[in-house]
Protein backbone atom coordinates (compact mmCIF):
# COMPACT_ATOMS: atom_id res chain seq x y z
CA UNK A 1 0.00 0.00 0.00
CA UNK A 2 1.09 3.55 -1.05
CA UNK A 3 1.46 5.37 2.35
CA UNK A 4 -0.47 8.24 1.53
CA UNK A 5 1.41 10.67 4.21
CA UNK A 6 4.64 10.49 2.71
CA UNK A 7 2.70 11.70 -0.69
CA UNK A 8 1.45 14.48 0.78
CA UNK A 9 4.28 15.81 2.61
CA UNK A 10 6.17 15.52 -0.69
CA UNK A 11 3.03 17.87 -2.59
CA UNK A 12 2.99 20.38 0.21
CA UNK A 13 6.94 20.81 0.16
CA UNK A 14 6.70 21.03 -3.58
CA UNK A 15 4.43 23.54 -3.28
CA UNK A 16 6.26 25.18 -0.31
CA UNK A 17 9.28 25.42 -2.38
CA UNK A 18 8.09 26.49 -5.32
CA UNK A 19 6.21 29.88 -3.39
CA UNK A 20 10.05 30.09 -1.81
CA UNK A 21 11.73 29.27 -4.57
CA UNK A 22 9.77 32.60 -6.33
CA UNK A 23 10.20 34.67 -3.46
CA UNK A 24 13.92 33.95 -3.70
CA UNK A 25 14.09 35.45 -7.57
CA UNK A 26 11.46 38.31 -6.79
CA UNK A 27 14.31 39.55 -4.15
CA UNK A 28 17.24 38.65 -5.43
CA UNK A 29 16.68 40.15 -9.41
CA UNK A 30 17.88 43.08 -10.69
CA UNK A 31 15.95 46.17 -10.25
CA UNK A 32 15.55 46.72 -13.58
CA UNK A 33 14.01 43.12 -14.51
CA UNK A 34 11.98 42.78 -11.18
CA UNK A 35 8.85 42.69 -13.51
CA UNK A 36 8.05 38.95 -14.05
CA UNK A 37 6.95 39.85 -17.62
CA UNK A 38 10.29 40.33 -18.55
CA UNK A 39 12.18 37.49 -19.37
CA UNK A 40 9.36 35.43 -18.03
CA UNK A 41 10.54 32.05 -19.46
CA UNK A 42 14.09 32.40 -18.38
CA UNK A 43 12.25 32.89 -14.40
CA UNK A 44 10.51 30.11 -14.93
CA UNK A 45 13.53 28.11 -15.60
CA UNK A 46 15.38 29.22 -12.63
CA UNK A 47 12.30 28.43 -10.03
CA UNK A 48 12.38 24.79 -11.76
CA UNK A 49 15.92 24.66 -11.64
CA UNK A 50 15.81 25.28 -7.89
CA UNK A 51 12.93 22.88 -7.39
CA UNK A 52 14.54 20.30 -9.11
CA UNK A 53 18.09 20.87 -6.76
CA UNK A 54 16.05 20.90 -3.65
CA UNK A 55 13.55 17.89 -4.24
CA UNK A 56 17.00 15.78 -4.92
CA UNK A 57 18.36 16.84 -1.73
CA UNK A 58 15.16 15.90 -0.02
CA UNK A 59 14.99 12.49 -1.68
CA UNK A 60 17.54 11.36 0.78
CA UNK A 61 15.14 11.80 4.13
CA UNK A 62 11.94 10.68 1.79
CA UNK A 63 14.07 7.49 1.25
CA UNK A 64 14.77 6.92 4.79
CA UNK A 65 11.52 7.19 5.68
CA UNK A 66 10.29 5.26 3.09
CA UNK A 67 12.08 2.41 4.08
CA UNK A 68 11.31 3.09 7.89
CA UNK A 69 7.42 2.92 6.98
CA UNK A 70 7.58 -0.35 4.84
CA UNK A 71 9.16 0.46 1.61
CA UNK A 72 6.05 1.10 -0.43
CA UNK A 73 6.85 3.70 -2.49
CA UNK A 74 9.35 2.84 -5.51
CA UNK A 75 12.57 4.93 -4.20
CA UNK A 76 14.89 3.56 -7.32
CA UNK A 77 12.22 5.27 -9.63
CA UNK A 78 12.21 8.04 -7.93
CA UNK A 79 16.22 8.31 -7.89
CA UNK A 80 16.29 7.44 -11.42
CA UNK A 81 13.81 10.22 -12.43
CA UNK A 82 15.65 13.10 -10.54
CA UNK A 83 19.16 11.87 -12.23
CA UNK A 84 17.54 12.28 -15.43
CA UNK A 85 15.90 15.55 -15.05
CA UNK A 86 18.41 16.80 -13.58
CA UNK A 87 20.97 15.78 -16.23
CA UNK A 88 18.81 17.23 -19.00
CA UNK A 89 18.74 20.37 -17.23
CA UNK A 90 21.82 20.74 -16.49
CA UNK A 91 23.34 19.66 -20.44
CA UNK A 92 20.68 20.15 -22.65
CA UNK A 93 17.62 23.27 -21.28
CA UNK A 94 19.52 25.30 -18.63
CA UNK A 95 22.84 25.81 -21.64
CA UNK A 96 20.49 26.77 -24.42
CA UNK A 97 18.35 28.80 -22.26
CA UNK A 98 21.63 31.09 -20.96
CA UNK A 99 23.11 31.02 -24.31
CA UNK A 100 19.41 32.18 -26.15
CA UNK A 101 19.09 34.92 -23.41
CA UNK A 102 22.60 35.87 -23.97
CA UNK A 103 22.03 36.97 -27.57
CA UNK A 104 18.81 39.24 -26.31
CA UNK A 105 17.79 41.83 -29.43
CA UNK A 106 18.96 39.77 -32.39
CA UNK A 107 15.95 38.64 -34.61
CA UNK A 108 14.35 34.82 -33.79
CA UNK A 109 15.91 32.90 -36.06
CA UNK A 110 19.32 34.00 -35.24
CA UNK A 111 19.14 33.98 -31.54
CA UNK A 112 18.22 30.08 -31.56
CA UNK A 113 20.56 29.72 -34.64
CA UNK A 114 23.42 31.23 -31.89
CA UNK A 115 22.04 29.01 -28.61
CA UNK A 116 21.84 25.78 -30.89
CA UNK A 117 25.69 26.32 -32.18
CA UNK A 118 26.99 27.12 -28.78
CA UNK A 119 25.01 24.32 -26.85
CA UNK A 120 27.02 22.28 -29.64
CA UNK A 121 30.26 23.29 -28.66
CA UNK A 122 29.27 23.07 -24.75
CA UNK A 123 28.53 19.01 -25.68
CA UNK A 124 31.65 18.66 -27.42
CA UNK A 125 33.85 20.75 -24.91
CA UNK A 126 32.37 18.64 -21.74
CA UNK A 127 32.24 15.11 -23.48
CA UNK A 128 35.76 15.54 -24.27
CA UNK A 129 36.41 16.42 -20.36
CA UNK A 130 34.32 13.55 -18.72
CA UNK A 131 35.85 11.03 -21.23
CA UNK A 132 39.57 12.07 -20.37
CA UNK A 133 38.54 12.30 -16.95
CA UNK A 134 37.15 8.86 -16.95
CA UNK A 135 39.69 7.68 -18.88
CA UNK A 136 42.73 9.11 -16.72
CA UNK A 137 40.67 8.89 -13.07
CA UNK A 138 38.33 5.69 -13.63
CA UNK A 139 40.96 3.81 -11.15
CA UNK A 140 42.60 4.25 -7.88
CA UNK A 141 44.01 2.11 -5.19
CA UNK A 142 42.95 2.77 -1.68
CA UNK A 143 44.78 0.96 1.20
CA UNK A 144 42.42 -0.46 3.40
CA UNK A 145 43.39 -1.72 7.09
CA UNK A 146 41.20 -4.41 8.69
CA UNK A 147 40.27 -4.02 12.47
CA UNK A 148 38.73 -7.17 13.84
CA UNK A 149 36.64 -5.87 17.29
CA UNK A 150 34.67 -8.05 19.69
CA UNK A 151 31.13 -7.77 19.57
CA UNK A 152 29.28 -8.00 22.87
CA UNK A 153 25.99 -7.79 23.97
CA UNK A 154 22.44 -8.89 22.48
CA UNK A 155 20.48 -7.61 19.17
CA UNK A 156 17.64 -6.56 21.66
CA UNK A 157 20.08 -4.50 23.80
CA UNK A 158 22.38 -3.11 20.76
CA UNK A 159 25.91 -3.86 20.17
CA UNK A 160 28.84 -2.61 22.41
CA UNK A 161 31.93 -2.76 20.87
CA UNK A 162 34.99 -3.65 22.87
CA UNK A 163 38.35 -3.39 21.60
CA UNK A 164 41.38 -4.23 23.07
CA UNK A 165 44.79 -4.06 21.77
CA UNK A 166 45.09 -7.95 21.62
CA UNK A 167 41.89 -7.90 18.97
CA UNK A 168 43.46 -5.78 16.82
CA UNK A 169 45.40 -7.00 13.58
CA UNK A 170 47.17 -5.50 10.97
CA UNK A 171 46.48 -8.34 8.15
Amino acid sequence: MIDVFLIIVVLVMMVLLTIINIYILAHYSHPLESKFGESLFAKILIVIALLIVEAEILLLPLDVSNVQEGGSLDMKGFWYTMTMISAIFIFLILPVAYFYYETEGDALRSRVWHATKMEFFFLIIFSIIIFVSFALLSKTNVPVEAVDCLMTGTAGDGYLVALDESSLSTN
